[in-house]
């Protein structure tokens, strides 16, 4: 049995749980158990066949996944956001790749909330860059004559693994966030354990894009990825040079021990008036913020001490424009170098 674990934060619709669960089960030929847990709320409506585990309060993905997990009854344990589909037989090709040290994870598509099908993008390998921070590697070159191939990385969401090594090796660390990077954290524990994150090129997971979470600011996401980092910089390190990753090129063993030398940080300051357009059903349109940026700051240790900000914005040669558009694949930003308040535009029904 293959044990569907569905983490859920208080935004999600219920609407879109019910559909992810509708599509892993019917186009799967598993049995299957699904397991809801609803971080912070009480769902009402969700699919009857469901197990639903509750917290009273805000626990983070990372707790809300380990819970999942212990709860599952299954062999093998299926992590899926709340507004996703799978492809038919993803089961079947899974379970057919799956060995104890290994994390299956599917390629990704972009998924359409209103008709629930696929727009036709074909995101498949990934890899960490030298700030923890997983990117997708476009220019990687498979090898086509085989159905499934170890990738570096993977993005958090779609993946399958054995429940034992979930526990045994997996078991997210709650101490680094709440919210951030679970992708290359169970990866990098892979690495560290001796296994492997293996892409399997035939499941495809449609996945309906949204924002970091409400009220968790990009400044938390540095952190997590340097408290990464801190535990597993040579893990890290490994896996780049084997993988030949873009941007290790002249990264040398001193990163293990100097990793915050390498660390780039980028951050807001100063975030000054935020004007915004409605259409008639009340969406926003178009969003402006108006606020300083400065250019990264190389070895931040703390990104949110104002000192660390006023030096930044004396010492920054430029301070950068950056105009963001909502797309298939999250937030897309053109980079323009100019010495002005920076303009940060939100398009195509951006949430607040």
């Amino acid at each position: 049995m293959i044990s569907v674990i569905i983490p859920a934060g208080p935004n999600e619709k219920i609407e879109n749980i019910n559909r992810t669960i509708d599509s892993l089960r019917s186009n799967a030929s598993s049995v299957l158990e699904f397991i809801v847990v609803a971080d912070g709320w009480e769902p009402k409506g969700v699919d009857s066949q469901a197990r639903i585990h509750s917290f009273a309060t805000n626990k983070g993905e990372r707790e809300t996944l380990n819970k999942g997990v212990e709860l599952a009854n299954g062999s093998h344990v299926l992590r899926i956001d709340a507004h996703c589909s799978m492809s038919n037989d993803w089961d079947v090709e899974f379970l057919k790749h799956c060995k104890d040290n290994t994390i299956c994870v599917s390629t990704l598509d972009a998924l359409d909330e209103t008709t629930w099908e696929g727009r036709g993008h074909a995101y498949r390998f990934v890899y960490i860059n030298i700030n923890g921070e997983e990117k997708w590697w476009g220019g990687y070159k498979e090898n086509k004559d085989v159905d499934a191939e170890p990738t570096m990385s993977f993005t958090g969401c779609g993946w399958l693994c054995n429940r034992d090594f979930y526990l045994n090796h997996l078991y997210s660390d709650v101490s680094l966030s709440k919210w951030g990077s679970i992708g290359p954290e169970m990866s990098l524990r892979t690495e560290k354990a001796g296994g492997s994150v293996l892409l399997c090129k035939k499941v495809k997971c449609g996945h309906v894009f949204t924002t970091n979470p409400k009220g968790y600011p990009v400044s938390e996401v540095a952190k997590t990825r340097l408290k990464l980092l801190a535990k597993y910089a040579k893990y890290l390190y490994a896996a780049a040079k084997r993988f030949n990753a873009p941007g290790w090129e002249n990264i040398t063993e001193d990163y293990i021990v100097n990793y915050r030398n390498y660390f780039m940080y980028e951050t807001t300051i100063d975030r000054k008036e935020t004007t915004e357009t409605r259409d008639s059903s009340g969406n926003v349109i178009k969003k402006v913020i108006k606020y300083y940026q400065p250019v990264p700051y190389k070895g931040a240790e703390n990104p949110d001490d104002p000192e660390v900000g006023k030096r930044l914005t004396q010492d920054a040669p430029v301070v950068q424009i950056r105009i963001a558009d909502w797309g298939v694949q999250g937030w897309h930003y053109t980079t323009l170098n100019k010495k002005e308040d920076i303009e940060l535009w939100l398009f195509e029904n951006a949430p607040v």
